[in-house]
């Protein structure tokens, strides 16, 4: 599951991102501590981390500073923690842009996990949202991952490579491999496993 441990990275990026924008320039104290946050996750330093949110939690809205415990524990990869942080988002009332942003990053860390009971929890909570794009998506990773199924094949064949950035080109080799996998074609498998390699290769240069 290779793959997910890069989406997984992209997507807590995403994360922090979106924080960042939601918090930034506030207060001068809120921006400070933003970077102290971020330095803090990105060199793994967990105490400081779990520290610095403690002391400064009444800077942050609810929403976001839960965010940025999921986010810790998810770093820290403490799956338990995780586990109550997501339960605890399942049980309050959030907007669609919540739901969207929390469910996609716990949809992907259960499908990391091949906790796949919980992951179709967060695909129905993703099913909530207008968001289409990232849903059709979810359910060609739960479709390919979970159900081991191959119905997506043809449309990511029909998808021309030149139309597709980089990243989008190397995680659809990787899911054509695993569709053949699952349909039976060893060969058309391996074919494909070996583009995704060398393009991750290549983007890795």
């Amino acid at each position: 599951m290779e793959w997910y441990s890069i989406l997984l990275m992209a997507l807590l990026a995403l994360m922090l991102a979106y924080t960042l924008y939601r918090e930034f320039s506030i207060r001068k104290k809120k921006d400070r501590v933003l970077t102290q946050l971020s330095k803090a996750l990105l060199s793994r330093d967990f105490n400081s981390y779990d520290k610095l949110l403690e002391e400064n939690q009444k800077l942050f809205s609810i929403f976001n500073r839960s965010l940025m415990m999921l986010q810790g524990n998810i770093t820290k990869d403490d799956y338990a923690e995780v586990n109550d942080n997501i339960k605890a988002f399942m049980e309050v009332k959030l907007t669609a842009k919540q739901k969207q942003i929390v469910f996609n990053i716990a949809f992907n860390y259960y499908m990391s996990k091949e906790k796949y009971k919980s992951a179709k929890a967060c695909l129905n909570k993703l099913r909530e949202t207008n968001d289409t794009y990232l849903i059709h998506n979810s359910e060609i990773m739960y479709d390919t991952f979970a159900e081991k199924g191959h119905k997506y094949l043809d449309e990511l064949l029909d998808i021309k490579e030149e139309d597709l950035d980089e990243e989008t080109k190397i995680r659809n080799e990787y899911l054509i491999s695993e569709m053949y996998k699952n349909k039976g074609d060893q060969r058309m498998s391996d074919n494909y496993r070996q583009r995704y390699e060398n393009s991750l290769n290549n983007l890795n240069k």
